[in-house]
């Protein structure tokens, strides 16, 4: 199963102190499926709640995905239960 995983570039607003390009950050979430954001606390918070929100979206996207082969697997048993029953 894949796990929920979120990339993010901190202190967005301090571009004279970066070390990471953003292109460099979003290929590397590319490459690994995952999402990526640059924050920043110190301009507004918005930032960061979408992060958040983009995060808890993938989590209930993988809970999805976790919970089907279950459910599914249910209805099989008991499909099978109905047609395999002996006739007396």
């Amino acid at each position: 199963d894949k796990v929920p995983i979120v990339i993010v570039g901190n202190k967005r607003d301090l571009h004279h102190r970066r070390t990471v390009l953003s292109e460099e950050g979003r290929l590397l979430a590319l490459n690994m499926d995952c999402l990526f954001y640059e924050v920043s606390a110190a301009e507004n918070y918005d930032s960061v709640l979408t992060m958040f929100h983009g995060l808890m979206e993938r989590i209930k996207e993988a809970k999805l995905t976790i919970k089907r082969p279950q459910r599914f697997k249910g209805i099989v048993k008991s499909m099978s239960a109905v047609f395999t029953r002996r006739r007396t």
